[in-house]
């Protein structure tokens, strides 16, 4: 008597282990095909104000220091947990801008308590109270770009309309060569 060594291919059994089989290869394909890893890292939630209880102000404080607008106090304020920040913004005595909250006060980048505006060379090159890295807004633009659920807004300390128009044509000259969204604005 010759055994029948083929397994049997057809019957209910059959049809089970090949509807499985079919649903494990469509279940890895939906998953492999759906899941770019490089879109998930870098997509940007659409702001909604109600998702956010917490704005820190001028980029965020450190201890006792406030009003840095440094890179250092955003990624201390990105590392607990916020995601909308309030940044200052003024120009630089060669008209670039910068993260700083006035001229009013030296946050350590000069000597006295006078009122003093910076070249952008001088204000890069002093770091506010000997430690912090200060930013120019472009600065602050590519920083964003490696935090991409973070969100910003501008105060310019401007309150002419006429000038805030100008302002904002300037910045999105530069949030469209840094290819940056305004809505992260």
């Amino acid at each position: 008597m010759r055994q029948n060594t083929k397994k049997k291919r057809s019957g209910f059994g059959y049809f089970i282990r090949m509807f499985l089989l079919l649903v494990e290869l469509l279940a890895v394909t939906l998953f492999l095909w759906g899941n770019d890893a490089y879109s998930i890292s870098a997509t940007t939630p659409e702001f909604k104000w109600k998702n956010y209880k917490t704005i820190a102000h001028a980029l965020g404080g450190i201890g006792d220091k406030t009003y840095l607008n440094s890179k250092e106090s955003f990624l201390a304020g990105y590392q607990m947990g916020c995601r909308l920040f309030e940044v200052d913004l003024v120009k630089t005595s060669d008209n670039v801008w910068v993260c700083r909250h006035s001229w009013h006060q030296s946050l350590g980048q000069w000597e006295g308590n006078e009122k003093k505006v910076l070249s952008s060379e001088e204000f890069l090159s002093r770091p506010i109270y000997g430690k912090y890295t200060p930013i120019t807004f472009e600065d602050l633009l590519v920083l964003l770009s490696d935090y991409p659920d973070a969100f910003v807004m501008l105060d310019s300390k401007q309150y002419s309309l006429l000038i805030i128009r100008k302002q904002w044509k300037i910045m999105q000259t530069i949030l469209n060569w840094q290819r940056m969204p305004v809505s992260r604005m």
